[in-house]
């Protein structure tokens, strides 16, 4: 009788994770198809919206990720390495500094992206550390660290001894600045300050340094700046490209190839028309992803919970239907479960 309940509540338990993982995937795809997709600087405020364009830190609010980069916004997930070399997942925290949003339409939308839905694909990184190496982690990743302490559940930053160390893996990913961003959440109107400052007339020198340096370490950036196409980054085309990343990332003026409208190389200040963050009652999603690939990566996990939610749903009625000495097959069940959901 114990292994009759043990197993009823078993999968019911599983059915009820992936039917809710559906459910949720169905109100995110119903709320992505229900907001308009709008230009910053024409677009309703009080309501849902969605946004796309380049994403780049206020001038001075540089946020540094984990590993050193220079970024907009970024997802550190932690895992605890437990028996059978598995892979518990303990936290995952995502920085909450606000950043722009430039859609070329003259106007900007800053986005605060405190308890959103967030989907990065981008450059992702991992870090294995166990307990007792905490105190000697790099300055930059023990700094994120920290500034997540407040948010920890379950993971506690401290070193511990040897004997009670514990293995702890780390993932990171990056929403780069200047990159395209999706963000679809609840428009209102941006508070305080209403512009931007003036950008820069020069980068600052620390930031310089460090994007020098992230251009010759990430591999995409290699081949961005590698004008002349020889496999090797000479001098001149890392100052470019640190030029061109501050553009990006600040807003700093000239320079070629800016976006028709865009605030960036602008001689003035720049109107902050909405202010986009997480309301109660309302997804706020941000995503490097665009609104098609987004679209579509949520059709295909609502189809896969569905079906496997179901699939548990059946195995459970054919498992306490065997038990209770009633002979029906899986396939007669799931005939029964379709008639039923039919209004046969």
């Amino acid at each position: 009788m114990f292994w009759v309940v043990f197993g009823i509540l078993l999968f019911s338990y599983i059915g009820g994770i992936l039917l809710h993982k559906g459910s949720y995937s169905l109100r995110t795809l119903r709320t992505i198809e229900d907001s308009p997709t709008v230009r910053i600087a024409t677009g309703a405020l009080g309501t849902n919206v969605e946004i796309s364009g380049r994403a780049f830190s206020p001038p001075g609010q540089v946020l540094i990720a984990p590993d050193g980069s220079p970024a907009v916004l970024y997802e550190l997930k932690i895992e605890r390495h437990r028996k059978q070399k598995r892979w518990d997942r303990v936290e995952t925290v995502v920085s909450t500094d606000p950043f722009w949003v430039d859609d070329g339409s003259g106007a900007l939308a800053m986005v605060w992206p405190a308890k959103c839905d967030l989907r990065l694909s981008g450059r992702k990184c991992e870090w294995e550390y166990s307990s007792h190496q905490f105190d000697s982690l790099p300055p930059d990743f023990a700094k994120a660290l920290r500034r997540h302490s407040g948010d920890f559940v379950s993971f506690k930053f401290r070193t511990q001894s040897r004997a009670l160390s514990s293995k702890y893996r780390f993932t990171q990913r990056l929403l780069l600045p200047g990159y395209k961003a999706y963000v679809m959440g609840f428009a209102d109107k941006p508070e305080g300050a209403s512009t931007i400052p003036k950008p820069y007339d020069s980068l600052p020198a620390d930031s310089a340094e460090r994007f020098g340096k992230m251009i010759r370490r990430d591999k995409w950036l290699k081949l961005r700046f590698d004008t002349d196409g020889d496999g090797e980054l000479s001098d001149a085309e890392v100052a470019a490209g640190t030029v061109a990343m501050g553009r990006e990332m600040f807003g700093l003026r000239g320079g070629a190839g800016q976006e028709e409208g865009s605030i960036e190389g602008g001689e003035s200040s720049a109107d902050v028309r909405m202010t986009i963050r997480k309301k109660e009652g309302a997804l706020l999603l941000i995503s490097d992803h665009s609104e098609t690939a987004l679209v579509d990566s949520l059709r295909s996990r609502l189809n896969n919970s569905i079906f496997m939610g179901v699939y548990s749903v059946v195995v459970l009625l054919w498992y306490a239907l065997a038990h209770a000495d009633v002979v029906l097959s899986p396939d007669e069940i799931m005939d029964g479960l379709m008639q039923a959901l039919l209004g046969r």
